[in-house]
């Protein structure tokens, strides 16, 4: 179904077997969230610094889930988690530096989070074997691989769509040319809910802009919500299937109205130029 090219997206029914699917899925099911990630909480008061020559800090922690939290800022997230099983980084510093200063309205002191070593090796570890499963899963793949050749795996998220979340805006996922790749891991349905595309033969013209978001359709003229209806693709996925789509493609996950969790893997690929070194 779709037209990579074309269209903007592609979907392999049952790209992945049930062995694979559930590999997966028991994997990331074992993981510890609520693990402590201990970091000191710096602040920098230029008086104190002066006087004592050290910034004052205090030991605090936080769990795993938050440590990781991959939420997309552009879209509603009510009622999603999302976790970030890798990213693109090539040291452990560069991913402490991720953290960023607040500073306070007068500009006397700001806040870092300093995380301690023995938690920034436990996030390397699992960043990497993270990396190298998804990579093994994808690139040996008979029908995904001739997609993915060329392109760098830049980050993964594992997303878990609870009871009672909510449409997603209209967006894409980065103004720079990718790929997405979503593998379900179980099956959908018309409660469950799914991710619509829409092809860029149709709605590509209203990607011109610097947003990633291109809002809720209810808010659109009768010409847009007439070209956006034209263009959907609703299909409701089963585990296994390889949904592929370029980063630029419009899409949106719907709302679940089961009672079940909708879960699957989501996986951006770029082209090397795009990694900073």
């Amino acid at each position: 179904m779709g037209d990579l090219e074309k269209e903007g997206f592609l979907v392999i029914p049952k790209a992945f077997s049930n062995k694979e699917v559930n590999l997966l899925s028991d994997h990331f099911k074992s993981v510890d969230y609520d693990r402590k990630m201990h970091f000191k909480t710096i602040q920098w008061d230029e008086v104190r610094k002066d006087i004592h020559e050290q910034p004052s800090s205090t030991e605090d922690s936080e769990s795993l889930s938050v440590f990781i939290d991959g939420h997309n800022v552009y879209v509603n997230c009510e009622g999603r988690v999302v976790r970030q099983l890798y990213m693109s980084i090539e040291s452990v510093d560069k991913f402490k530096a991720a953290y960023p200063e607040r500073r306070s309205e007068d500009g006397n002191y700001k806040i870092v989070k300093m995380f301690c070593d023995e938690s920034m090796c436990f996030i390397n570890h699992f960043f990497i074997s993270n990396k190298k499963l998804l990579e093994k899963f994808v690139f040996t793949n008979k029908y995904v691989s001739k997609y993915t050749q060329g392109y760098t795996h830049m980050a993964s998220k594992l997303f878990v769509n609870r009871p009672g979340c909510k449409d997603q805006e209209i967006h894409s996922d980065d103004l720079t040319p990718g790929l997405i790749l979503i593998v379900p891991l179980n099956d959908c349905d018309n409660r469950m809910g799914t991710t619509i595309l829409y092809s860029d033969n149709i709605v590509k013209k209203y990607n011109d802009s610097e947003e990633l978001s291109f809002g809720h359709i209810e808010s659109k003229s009768a010409s847009v919500k007439a070209d956006f209806s034209k263009a959907q693709t609703l299909k409701y996925f089963k585990a296994g299937d390889a949904v592929l789509f370029k980063t630029t493609t419009f899409h949106r996950g719907t709302e679940n109205l089961s009672n079940k969790d909708r879960v699957f893997i989501y996986m951006h690929f770029t082209k090397p130029s795009r990694i900073e070194l």
